[in-house]
């Protein structure tokens, strides 16, 4: 590439990272594959998925019809992308081969800058507080341990941390069953009521985007909690990029 061509890669690179540490996210339009993983890459390296690789296939697959997972196409709540890990990722990508030809499908996306914003001091203190040990039944990715406990609110350096998973919350697994009884009486929603304003504030304050063909979506996964609405097409297709 040209002199020209790679200052222009860069004034472009800076946009989004500042659209980023603006927004929480940047949402891309007419982005081909190769033009998304190049963006991925210089905002970090590349972590390896539940497959192993580093780009996982966001699809419908036999075997997850039952469980509220990204291999399903069931509805998935608010949450931050790997609560168990010591630090989450720092970022989360999404590129769409093939949007959903249906009503539903779509992803949403709620800033807890915002959400913090709406609680109370004595509600963010004890978020602070508050000690989950967050666990998978499904993640492997061979390398990094599926369990962990953290806080739900928690500061590296000068940013703040959310460590939220509606699911883990309400039915005690991040990936859990579609037919799991809903907050039962030992449930993290029924003993702390500041996870269940975060999960109403979400609700209140949340975006929708329905990824179309050659669309990708970036968002910082540290501020911004994500949640995905039920879909019936199985056709639906998208990749997605975790970053460290």
């Amino acid at each position: 590439m040209n002199q020209q061509g790679s200052q222009a890669r860069a004034d472009s690179n800076l946009e989004i990272r500042t659209d980023l540490a603006t927004n929480g996210y940047v949402h891309l339009k007419h982005v081909n594959l190769q033009q998304y993983q190049e963006l991925a890459r210089s905002l970090g390296s590349l972590r390896l998925q539940q497959d192993g690789k580093e780009i996982y296939d966001v699809k419908a697959r036999p075997g997850y019809e039952n469980r509220r997972y990204s291999g399903s196409c069931n509805e998935i709540g608010p949450h931050t992308e790997f609560p168990y890990f010591p630090t989450p990722p720092s970022y989360l990508g999404l590129f769409c081969v093939e949007p959903a030809h249906c009503n539903g499908g779509r992803t949403f996306l709620g800033d807890s800058i915002t959400i913090l914003d709406k609680m109370m001091d004595c509600e963010r203190t004890r978020l602070q507080e508050i000690s989950i040990n967050f666990s998978s039944t499904v993640f492997s990715n061979g390398e990094d341990d599926p369990n962990g406990t953290h806080a739900v609110l928690s500061v590296s350096g000068q940013k703040p941390i959310v460590r939220f998973s509606h699911n883990f919350f309400a039915f005690g697994d991040t990936d859990a069953r579609a037919d799991a009884e809903f907050s039962p009486p030992a449930s993290p929603f029924s003993k702390y009521p500041e996870l269940v304003k975060i999960n109403e504030l979400f609700d209140q304050c949340r975006v929708a985007i329905k990824l179309e063909r050659g669309e990708c979506l970036i968002w910082d996964n540290h501020r911004m909690l994500h949640a995905r609405e039920a879909y019936s097409d199985q056709n639906r297709w998208l990749k997605r990029v975790v970053i460290q």
